[in-house]
């Protein structure tokens, strides 16, 4: 119980933290070994830190499925326009070819819930034609 109201504490005071060390952990006397075990920190392997302490994750636990699918209907999506000879595709055919492979390859995911996902991260840009809602990718890698 002591362990969540530190690891509160540590958040409340550092809101925008991705990556604690272990010297700012063991500050608010949280057990390494307890969050791992409970799925709130894992190891970062492409750590940037020029000292030897270990760098760690906050992460949410019980996401990996939906991350994983989050990441493969992405992949699905930028790969589809990328294959336009304009790099561009109309919404309508873009749905055409999502809603074949919906719920066989990613279990039944919403395609405007991806696309928002793409268009919040920059990826897909939208643009308005005559002939329905026009899809670009904006050149950012996925």
């Amino acid at each position: 119980m002591q362990n969540s109201t530190n690891l509160i504490n540590l958040l409340s005071e550092y809101p925008n933290l991705n990556e604690p060390n272990v010297s700012l952990l063991k500050s608010y006397d949280l057990k390494i070994t307890d969050l791992i075990n409970a799925g709130f920190l894992t190891f970062n392997s492409n750590s940037t830190s020029n000292n030897n302490e270990s760098n760690y994750k906050l992460n949410i636990p019980n996401t990996g499925t939906y991350l994983h699918i989050l990441n493969k209907s992405s992949k699905y999506i930028h790969d589809t326009i990328h294959k336009q000879k304009q790099k561009t595709i109309i919404y309508n055919d873009l749905k055409g070819k999502f809603d074949n492979l919906r719920f066989l390859k990613f279990d039944g995911v919403n395609l405007d819930w991806v696309l928002s996902y793409l268009v919040g991260l920059g990826i897909v840009e939208v643009d308005y034609s005559p002939v329905g809602l026009i899809l670009k990718l904006s050149g950012k890698k996925l």
